[in-house]
């Protein structure tokens, strides 16, 4: 499954105080990143993505992403397995004047397989069985 952020970073917005934004995600394993920025944003925006208050993007490094001006995939192969499976974005902005933007995709390889309709029959069964219907 791809998930998706983008988000433009108000300008002013230091290192101290990064803007933050959350990415809910599946369990399962990230198996590739894409990521890039406006030609705008040169050096003065960056970010990072941290899960559960471990850095993965760099990862493991204490370090900020710097603005990629194209479409970069960057293989991973990072499981996701304790809830909750959200992901955290931070940005700053250097910028005095302007806003800029991040795009981060996230390709997550679910733990299990999904059928289609699997879940709405789940439910109907158990509605049906609430009501004492066969």
């Amino acid at each position: 499954m791809l998930y998706k952020k983008h988000r433009d970073v108000p300008a002013n917005t230091p290192i101290a105080a990064p803007d933050w934004q959350k990415l809910q995600v599946c369990q399962g394993t990230i198996e590739e990143w894409i990521v890039f920025c406006p030609d705008e944003c040169a050096d003065i925006m960056k970010f990072k993505v941290m899960f559960q208050g471990h850095q993965i993007l760099p990862f493991n490094r204490d370090e900020w992403m710097d603005a990629l001006r194209s479409p970069i995939p960057i293989k991973e192969n990072l499981e996701l397995k304790v809830s909750p499976y959200v992901l955290d974005v931070y940005a700053y902005n250097l910028d005095d004047s302007y806003s800029h933007e991040y795009n981060i995709y996230a390709d997550i390889l679910r733990t299990e397989a999904v059928t289609p309709g699997d879940e709405t029959a789940g439910l109907w069964d158990k509605i049906k069985g609430f009501i004492g219907v066969e």
